[in-house]
């Protein structure tokens, strides 16, 4: 077992610091060693691990991931793997996702190279957005391996009790009665919007809000207020001034949004009103621009949809907007 070393990243901003672990087989590490978030929002802030004992747990994941306990692959793919599983401690337990990667050919190798790996440049991203008061899953270790079989892994605290909204929107509302339907929908909107707005403060822009990337708590109330979580962070950047401005960049992610759920018969042109109505209220903007937004954010929806699909050899069954 290979001694930690003690490389801290930390700012006081960010309110979380990683130290290096050098692991087996030209594997190197860097695990969370110093949190400052309450631990009502992640688990590991109330029993974070010492840093040493992460070696064993990194170690199997690096070598032979299905041995670790309660392992599921998620998505195995040639280049990408997903999988959620255990890690176990001395003295406690962490539920994580663990996502591995590689840079592929030549070109992206020294991509890599410049600007960090994928694993390091998404660790930043969470960071950036938990700074902003974003919910997305703490970012627990990074481990890489540079040469010929290069590759990396980001390993992720998983949000418990979640559901996405593409999920909520397919399958669940459909099963409640029109009432309880309205009222979680409603309880869903305000932390929806609390979103775009804090993605706008921060100076932060996602390409990829699509409805399937937001995790959802509570959705239906009956465990509290619904709280909002982004995932897949690929999509995100801090938008640049001189590109667009930040209301653009937030009618973009809207659009996206909507265009993800098209079609959805439980997802009505009134949700898309009181949405848009409390979103432009709290952009201080005239709550009554509503109808003028909503048609521009339609039709750009239905076209970016109808794109996407028409790629798929689909066609688009929806009706916002018509």
């Amino acid at each position: 077992m290979t001694s930690p070393k003690t490389h801290r990243e930390a700012t006081a901003r960010r309110r979380v610091a990683y130290e290096r672990l050098d692991l087996p087989d030209g594997w190197s590490g860097e695990v969370v060693a110093n949190l400052d978030f309450p631990s009502t929002l992640f688990a590991a802030a109330s029993r974070l691990p010492e840093v040493a004992e992460w070696v064993e747990p990194l170690r199997i994941l690096t070598t032979e991931p299905e041995q670790l306990p309660g392992c599921e692959f998620l998505k195995h793919a040639k280049t990408t793997q997903v999988l959620r599983a255990t890690l176990a401690f001395s003295d406690s337990s962490l539920n994580v996702i663990c996502k591995k990667t590689s840079p592929g050919g030549a070109a992206r190798r020294i991509a890599t190279s410049v600007v960090g790996s994928r694993a390091r440049r998404n660790r930043a991203r969470a960071i950036s957005l938990l700074h902003a008061g974003v919910g997305t899953a703490l970012p627990l270790a990074i481990v890489e391996r540079r040469g010929t079989a290069a590759c990396e892994w980001l390993i992720s605290e998983e949000i418990p009790g979640t559901v996405d909204l593409d999920q909520v929107a397919l399958s669940l509302l459909p099963k409640l009665s029109p009432k309880a339907s309205h009222a979680a929908k409603t309880a869903m909107i305000p932390p929806l919007v609390d979103v775009f707005k804090r993605l706008a403060a921060h100076g932060l822009t996602h390409r990829d809000l699509k409805a399937s990337n937001f995790l959802i708590t509570n959705w239906d109330g009956a465990g509290g207020e619904p709280a909002v979580w982004i995932v897949d962070l690929d999509g995100l950047r801090r938008a640049r001034p001189l590109i667009g401005d930040a209301a653009k960049h937030t009618m973009k992610g809207l659009t996206r949004l909507t265009a993800s759920l098209l079609g959805y018969r439980s997802i009505t042109r009134s949700d898309y009103r009181r949405f848009l109505t409390r979103f432009l209220d709290d952009a201080n903007t005239a709550p009554s621009d509503w109808k003028d937004r909503f048609r521009a954010i339609a039709t750009e929806a239905r076209a970016y949809a109808r794109s996407s699909l028409a790629r798929k050899g689909h066609k688009l069954d929806g009706y916002v907007g018509e």
